[in-house]
């Protein structure tokens, strides 16, 4: 099937890891500034605003916009006018997750359904995206991400990602870089990697389907522009060149390939490094 420029997906796709975040690759290449800041779903007139205004301020005078999600996927894209009378007229959707997008695809504003949007992309397009301002809105963010760590934890990682601090100085955050275990983000490609070795060690997958799904994370790994560096880096290249050395089927393996318990072995000793 042809897919249609014009849907929804093209432009989710290009942009999004999920409804509720961005892809990292995407903000690598594209955001001076992300922030997550607090907003009820759906539009409103003062965010119907400040977009309009982030637009205007980085020259663009035309946003695209699509409803995230599978159900919206086949939708067709929504242009209108940087202003706030067209966005509030050309967007009627509520009480679904939304991607507006200048048309160039350098900045961007999502708006979830867990209570919070995030802004990306030129310093002037976000600021004016995020009527708090950034740093006060960053604040505010991890305070609301900490109180509801128990019934949302995702909100916790996504905080760390963006550079978020209850009080001081936020850090830059380096988009989806970790150096250890301890610091990868849930739901991560990385963290998949490391969740995979558990359960291969624990037993609770099969060796073979282990290789599968270590393999189709990796390709999502390259795709959403995920790095690791020093020990964990060094701890993910060992374990894929223990999986490239494995072979499930005894009758096609050849002197120094790895059988099943060697596997397991030899990925065990991999998590023994890893903090």
């Amino acid at each position: 099937m042809v897919r249609d420029p014009r849907a929804s997906q093209v432009l989710t796709d290009a942009l999004l890891r999920s409804p509720r975040n961005f892809r990292s690759a995407w903000l690598r290449e594209n955001a001076e500034e992300a922030v997550p800041f607090l907003a009820e779903s759906g539009l409103n007139a003062e965010q119907a605003a400040d977009i309009a205004a982030g637009a205007r301020a980085v020259g663009e005078d035309r946003l695209v916009a699509a409803r995230t999600g599978l159900a919206f996927e086949e939708e067709s894209l929504r242009w209108m006018s940087a202003t706030e009378s067209s966005i509030l007229s050309e967007l009627p959707w509520q009480n679904t997750g939304v991607v507006i997008a200048l048309r160039d695809l350098t900045g961007a504003l999502l708006m979830t359904t867990d209570g919070y949007a995030i802004a990306a992309g030129p310093e002037a397009f976000v600021g004016r995206c995020v009527r708090a301002g950034t740093d006060e809105a960053k604040r505010q963010f991890a305070r609301y991400a900490n109180d509801m760590v128990d019934r949302q934890p995702d909100l916790f990682s996504i905080a760390q990602q963006y550079g978020c601090a209850g009080d001081g100085e936020h850090k830059v955050p380096d988009w989806m870089t970790w150096s250890r275990a301890s610091q990868v983000s849930p739901g991560s490609a990385v963290d998949t990697h490391l969740s995979l070795m558990r359960e291969l060690v624990a037993g609770t997958i099969e060796p073979r389907d282990f290789e599968t799904a270590w393999w189709q994370t990796r390709r999502r790994d390259m795709e959403e522009g995920e790095r690791a560096s020093g020990q964990l880096s060094d701890a993910l290249r060992a374990a894929s060149s223990t999986v490239e050395d494995y072979v499930a089927d005894p009758e096609l393996r050849d002197p120094g390939d790895l059988d099943d318990e060697a596997l397991v072995a030899a990925i065990a000793e991999v998590l023994k490094g890893l903090k």
